[in-house]
């Protein structure tokens, strides 16, 4: 955000009760991260947080406060069509604990009225809109869907195509705290260096802490994934990609889910930066069927790989389903890498 905006932003933020964040499905790490960020933030500065993390625990390491969500506020509507049901007055008595809602028949012709159809009385629930929607990185094909499904009063879209979402949630919070408190600092130097993009330091905070934070993220059997992963690595130099298979076996022998392919993803580009695009192919589900995240650094040339392919990029990677074989996603792959280069 520009300086400009980030002052609306602040005006929009220091207005609001009530605020949303949607990360939506998703084992991102940095999607996560950058959600749990924000929940804390706003509970510090007195707001009501609905966070849509699925597992917070996986976040709980860093804040003494735990993840929590308002309840969502609604309205009972009743609606009905003034043709066919022609109402003349409207009022309500409280009869001991029982509410009465009193809908008066307007005359028909001559002063007879016509006896209410009660199947044309709806009731409904109304969700009340929250103040302000936030969307983490959210694909451009789902967002009219998650629009539709928050009701809000503003929106605002934090993305990871020009920077990575470590950065943006630093300058958010340097626009919203003259210091950022201590707890959402560590949480936050463990983000960009998840990131890789700063070098902070880190002098008096508690190292300790931040170690158990990360085993509680990757977890004891992520790294024996990630060895077999690194040992079915191969760099194709033609077209400056890094190729990684991973069948099933391998989640099974280490105990693993497919909820860590991001995670893999993500140590792959650390490791290796010398690539152009990451091609990570993995035997998904009990079908045993082949599926691939692919991640680049050229934005542009990613999104027209994605396009190539049916995907769509969330940021800086898309999944690609439905191959049967290994060989037939890598030639599929490459092909339209060729192409797109």
């Amino acid at each position: 955000m520009s300086a400009e905006q980030m002052q609306k932003f602040k005006e929009v933020v220091e207005k609001s009760q009530t605020v949303a964040v949607r990360i939506g499905i998703t084992d991102d790490i940095s999607k996560i991260l950058a959600g749990a960020l924000l929940h804390q933030a706003f509970l510090k500065l007195g707001k009501r947080v609905n966070v849509d993390i699925q597992d917070g625990e996986t976040v709980s390491a860093f804040f003494e406060t735990p993840l929590s969500n308002f309840e969502k506020e609604e309205n009972i509507l009743i609606k009905f069509d003034t043709e066919k049901i022609p109402v003349s007055e409207l009022r309500y008595e409280q009869d001991g604990k029982i509410m009465k809602i009193i809908l008066k028949s307007a005359g028909g012709a001559g002063g007879a009225r016509p006896a209410p159809d009660l199947r044309e009385v709806l009731v409904e629930k109304e969700a009340l809109p929250v103040d302000l929607l936030m969307l983490i990185d959210t694909p451009e094909t789902e967002i009219e869907n998650v629009l539709q499904n928050n009701s809000h009063k503003e929106v605002v879209k934090l993305g990871a195509k020009d920077k990575n979402l470590s950065c943006k949630i630093e300058e958010i919070f340097n626009v919203l705290f003259e210091e950022i408190p201590a707890e959402l600092k560590e949480a936050l130097w463990f983000f960009t260096k998840y990131e890789e993009r700063m070098n902070w330091n880190v002098g008096g905070l508690r190292e300790e802490k931040i170690i158990n934070a990360k085993e509680a993220l990757f977890g004891q059997n992520f790294w024996k994934l990630f060895g077999r992963a690194l040992a079915r690595s191969h760099f194709e130099k033609e077209i400056q990609t890094l190729w990684t298979f991973l069948p099933k076996s391998d989640f099974e022998k280490t105990e693993s889910k497919e909820n860590s392919i991001l995670k893999i993803l993500n140590e792959l580009r650390a490791l290796r930066p010398e690539s152009a695009l990451f091609a990570l192919l993995w035997e998904a589900g009990d079908t045993k069927t082949v599926s691939a995240v692919i991640a680049g650094r050229d934005p542009a040339m990613l999104k027209n790989l994605a396009s190539s392919m049916s995907g769509a990029p969330a940021s800086s990677y898309f999944f690609v389903n439905g191959f049967q074989t290994f060989s037939e996603a890598e030639l599929k792959i490459r092909s339209a890498v060729r192409k797109a280069l």
